[in-house]
């Protein structure tokens, strides 16, 4: 399952069973002003924002291609957000 959480008090991570992306609160912040969004728009924030290379793209790609349908797993990561306390 590909989950958001809190890491610490600055890091914030989107991982699954195997990979992790680690970004900043200032990036999550974005984040949760910005959910709800379609998932095209969600995914494109995702892949412009918080990844910051190719590298963090293709895993977040990888991520959201093993676990199944793709709209189902980025509406699971917004539900997360807004379930989550402000940072």
């Amino acid at each position: 399952m590909v989950k958001i959480e809190k890491f610490s008090q600055d890091i914030y991570q989107i991982k699954d069973n195997n990979n992790t992306i680690c970004f900043p609160k200032e990036k999550f912040e974005d984040l949760y002003y910005a959910v709800p969004l379609n998932s095209s728009n969600f995914l494109r924030l995702l892949q412009d924002h918080i990844c910051t290379n190719s590298q963090e793209r293709h895993t977040l790609n990888s991520m959201l291609d093993i676990e199944g349908d793709r709209g189902q797993i980025l509406d699971n990561l917004q539900k997360q957000i807004q379930e989550m306390s402000y940072p």
